[in-house]
């Protein structure tokens, strides 16, 4: 009997020890995770900062409603309304920011995004044609107005 309790003994020590070394383990992945993802949400962060700060103009010009910010998983939207129309701007973890306007289909031949409607009015995507040069937040914001100017006074 005796002998059976320090073979339990024997395994119950190195089974303790494989569970200490993987609970660390464990909790050091957890730990770069959780960097990764501090990370990334202050990018984020900054990014809808950057948009809110950049396209203030819409609001302060063009009478388009405050932004509102959507995360949807590595994705973040800040949109801005004027009735059933809408900028948006957005960003995916590691690629570039981008612009898109959704449009009333009503007297063009553009044809509808189903997924674009908004309060049951359909909508086509436009993507404005901007430079790749300079930096987002500050020429992009500028050369999309100009772009877009005739538009936004409407």
């Amino acid at each position: 009997m005796q002998k059976i309790n320090k073979k339990h003994q024997f395994f119950t020590k190195i089974n303790t020890k494989q569970l200490k070394l993987s609970v660390i383990a464990q909790i050091k992945m957890l730990k770069c995770v959780f960097n990764k993802l501090l990370g990334f949400l202050e990018t984020m962060n900054t990014f809808t900062n950057q948009v809110i700060d950049a396209f203030s103009f819409l609001k302060e010009k063009y009478r388009f409603s405050k932004p509102e910010v959507e995360n949807l998983g590595r994705e973040v939207f800040v949109r801005f309304h004027r009735d059933d129309e809408t900028v948006s701007i957005s960003m995916e973890a590691g690629s570039q920011p981008l612009i898109e306007m959704f449009l009333l289909c009503r007297g063009t031949e553009e044809k509808p995004v189903p997924w674009a409607e908004r309060n049951g009015k359909q909508r086509y995507r436009k993507f404005p044609k901007l430079s790749e040069s300079g930096d987002f937040f500050q020429s992009g914001a500028k050369e999309f107005e100009d772009i877009e100017s005739d538009w936004l006074k409407t």
